[in-house]
């Protein structure tokens, strides 16, 4: 099994729709609304409300993709139909900013290859990276979780073990200062000859 193969299938599992992405895919989307449009002027508090209204608008259609075609993904991960989800998303993402800004009258051309292919160029590496990190910080959170249970289970078989021989040995006559002969046993490394 190769490198790829757990990666791959982290994307496609249950931790590739979360609010750490939501969040990256708003800073990212006003980000890069105000440095691609570095030339577009005023209305920034709207052109925020509608870069966040497209991040709104990617986020109902993956939340839409989880509750249908993503459902089980804890079970069977889907990377190619989460990677399909990402893609729609970034599409979403360009429609809404097209659109919104004509509609706020600050540019009158859309250029609607231009923020689709924008939107889907921008989303999908931060909704595989955002899977990616999130997926990997679950993972290890469960096997932080899985190791102190272990090791809790571990010092209660100690501390059983250890009140065992103590009750064994004082039941015995073993005691500080006490041999084995003394309590009439034969000492483990004479039992061979």
């Amino acid at each position: 099994m190769s490198r790829i193969d757990p990666l791959w299938r982290r994307m496609g599992g249950p931790d590739a729709i979360s609010w750490p992405a939501f969040w990256s895919a708003l800073l990212v989307t006003i980000g890069g609304h105000f440095i691609a449009g570095s030339t577009m002027q005023g209305m920034i508090p709207e052109r925020i409300a509608l870069a966040s209204l497209a991040v709104i608008a990617m986020f109902a259609w993956l939340l839409l993709a989880r509750a249908t075609f993503l459902h089980d993904t804890d079970a069977t991960p889907r990377p190619w139909a989460t990677l399909l989800a990402f893609v729609f998303a970034g599409v979403i993402r360009g429609i809404v900013m097209s659109g919104g800004l004509v509609a706020l009258g600050v540019t009158s051309d859309p250029q609607w290859r231009l923020r689709i292919s924008g939107g889907v160029v921008m989303m999908v590496p931060v909704f595989v990276i955002c899977s990616l990190v999130v997926g990997s910080l679950r993972e290890h959170q469960l096997r932080v979780r899985r190791l102190l249970a272990s090791q809790r289970e571990l010092m209660q078989a100690r501390e059983h073990s250890e009140q065992i021989i103590a009750m064994a040995t004082s039941s015995h006559g073993f005691g500080p200062g006490s041999s084995p002969r003394q309590t009439g046993l034969t000492p483990i490394g004479h039992l061979s000859r």
